[in-house]
């Protein structure tokens, strides 16, 4: 008898892959619009893995009726805030990821490119200008003021794969980089980049986020927040809790800075196809601002090369 694998990725390209390389398993693809319906589902089934990105929360009240049977849970993400690891670990089952994957990671540029493509964005106002023209029927090219990123100061917090990646982009782009890092073994001294305090970063025309959620919970606390220039730009493609959420909103509300563009938001891996209506506020915010729903890794090539590369690992571990 085949064991049962649970497959909650509606994607269909990841489907085909998950099909071709686990045959010999009894593959159970299922939608759930909420955590309630899985719940429900897994009180009634027993499966021996279960493959999950983001959206749903595999936590005790989850897994608690699977706990004999289920062995692996696989998830193609760097982050595990949506999985008990504690409840895993006191229970056997294996957790496999691309955390600390340091070199399969190098080759996937999907999050650090969404970054750049956002710092671009800000900086010409193209949200505001395409949406005055589709919708307003407006053509006024001097509606809004617009930034060149050569000669402009970009801050970077977090100095890790995809931080460097960014101070590569910005070095084409003619900007001068400052970075915040923590750890001192990653402060490695070059002609083109300068590290300095968190203050000071939080004080350059665009900020960018790319550091990990572990020790960094609510990182960009209120008191932090203070220091944010008001002509500044923050980008998060990180994760969304480095910031407290309460504080987050009433920050945006505040109109203390200039811009901003988030790919993440507080507890958003938890959330399925639905924004909460705490952030209705947004539609009538003015700041020049994107936020797109933790597109980072959502890319065909990278989706493709983080399901193979996982799925691998998890016949790698049960061949040993």
């Amino acid at each position: 008898m085949k064991n049962k694998i649970l497959i909650l990725d509606e994607y269909i390209p990841v489907r085909k892959i998950i099909k071709s390389k686990l045959k010999n398993y009894n593959l159970v693809f299922k939608n759930f619009n909420n955590q309630k319906q899985l719940n429900n589902y897994l009180k009634k089934e027993k499966f021996f893995a279960i493959y999950s990105t983001f959206g749903f929360s595999l936590n005790h009240n989850s897994l608690k009726f699977l706990k004999k049977k289920l062995k692996y849970i696989i998830s193609p993400t760097t982050g595990t805030e949506h999985i008990d690891l504690n409840f895993c670990k006191n229970n056997n089952i294996k957790v496999l990821t691309l955390k600390n994957e340091t070199n399969f990671l190098k080759d996937v540029s999907a999050t650090a490119e969404l970054t750049w493509c956002l710092i671009l964005a800000l900086s010409k106002n193209l949200y505001r200008f395409s949406y005055d023209v589709i919708h307003k029927k407006e053509w006024k090219r001097n509606s809004y003021l617009n930034h060149d990123l050569k000669g402009n100061t970009l801050g970077i917090i977090g100095y890790g794969r995809i931080g460097k990646l960014i101070a590569k982009y910005a070095k084409a782009f003619g900007m001068k980089i400052l970075i915040y890092e923590k750890d001192v073994n990653k402060r490695k001294t070059s002609k083109y980049i300068k590290f300095c305090s968190i203050k000071k970063i939080l004080k350059c025309k665009f900020v960018s986020i790319h550091i990990p959620l572990e020790n960094n919970y609510n990182f960009l606390s209120k008191n932090l927040l203070k220091y944010v220039d008001k002509n500044t730009y923050i980008i998060n493609t990180s994760r969304g809790n480095i910031f407290d959420e309460k504080n987050l909103i009433n920050f945006i509300k505040s109109k203390s800075l200039k811009g901003f563009a988030f790919d993440v938001l507080p507890s958003d891996v938890l959330w399925k196809n639905k924004l909460p209506k705490k952030y209705n506020f947004l539609k009538k915010n003015n700041l020049n601002y994107i936020i797109t729903p933790h597109i980072g890794g959502n890319t065909i090539e990278s989706r493709s090369k983080t399901t193979n590369f996982i799925i691998n690992k998890f016949l790698k571990n049960i061949r040993n």
